[in-house]
């Protein structure tokens, strides 16, 4: 979250890295900007999805949610389970969306309040 959170500081920060000038542009916006916008990108699909009931609407609806139950259970199911080999990357791709969407928090919140300065106790002698 912590990293997430430095590339929402770096585009409030510089906003030019997103314009044509940037030699890097392509580099920075498919992979640093992108994993910003993927889980708000996620939640628009399933909200416009819910009010599309017909033609394929309500299919996506059950996928979804299977998908999501699946992430839930991952914890619960045995490391040799078969199932555990889907369900760990799925669990793992919703914790970093939900990582993402609370990195988001940074813009709102005074930097004092998100981090702690690190304090190293010097050893007697």
């Amino acid at each position: 979250m912590r990293t997430l959170a430095g590339n929402y500081q770096v585009l409030a920060a510089y906003p030019r890295l997103l314009g044509p000038q940037n030699r890097m542009w392509l580099h920075f916006v498919s992979y640093k900007f992108a994993r910003l916008l993927l889980p708000w990108l996620l939640a628009t699909i399933a909200a416009v999805s819910s009010f599309c009931r017909r033609r394929g609407g309500g299919q996506l609806w059950v996928v979804r949610r299977f998908f999501y139950a699946l992430a839930l259970v991952d914890r619960g199911l045995p490391q040799d389970s078969l199932l555990k080999r889907v369900s760990s990357p799925v669990r793992t791709f919703v914790v970093l969306m939900l990582a993402a969407a609370c990195a988001v928090s940074v813009l709102f919140v005074p930097a004092q309040t998100l981090w702690k300065e690190t304090t190293v106790k010097s050893s007697p002698g």
